[in-house]
């Protein structure tokens, strides 16, 4: 699998975006915070890229600046935190808000392999722009491999745990 270049980084992201306007039309409140999650992990995830790549801003204040400009709650920009201020990690939380959503729906694993492709997509664009910028040289190749394969699982386990649970 050829990893996508940083360019497509911000449309995979609006690709996701669109897909979720057609699959979820509806304008109830639930939907539409639903769609306002997505939209803020989804810059969350650019934002933490470029704050991870600046010298002069340590994860805390990257992570601070994210939860001001309202792209991440307390509890979540917390999390981030404990957790080194990954990038990546608001894309795991689509991945499970994606699952929740699309539970019931007709055509639900289809639209889950297509999240699925545009988040590791975004993964492996915001991973290749931070190795770019890294003084840590490049990640090594079997790495890359482990965390793709780890994102997959992590899909793969929530779709199983939502139909195990409406069963």
């Amino acid at each position: 699998m050829n990893l996508p270049t940083s360019e497509q980084c911000p449309t995979s992201g609006c690709e996701l975006m669109a897909m979720t306007g057609i699959w979820f039309p509806e304008k109830d409140a639930a939907t539409t915070e639903f769609k306002t999650t997505i939209v803020r992990w989804n810059m969350a995830t650019y934002a933490l890229m470029c704050y991870t790549a600046d010298p002069d801003c340590t994860t805390d204040q990257g992570v601070a600046n994210c939860a001001a400009r309202g792209l991440l709650t307390p509890e979540e920009a917390a999390l981030v935190t404990s957790l080194g201020g990954n990038a990546v990690l608001p894309l795991q939380w689509v991945m499970g808000v994606y699952a929740k959503n699309l539970n019931n729906r007709r055509g639900r694993d289809f639209k889950m392999d297509k999240i699925e492709s545009k988040i590791l997509q975004i993964r492996g664009s915001v991973g290749g722009a931070l190795t770019a910028v890294s003084s840590f040289g490049l990640t090594p190749l079997p790495l890359v491999h482990l965390m793709s394969a780890l994102v997959k699982m992590v899909g793969v386990c929530h779709s199983f745990v939502f139909d195990f649970m409406n069963t």
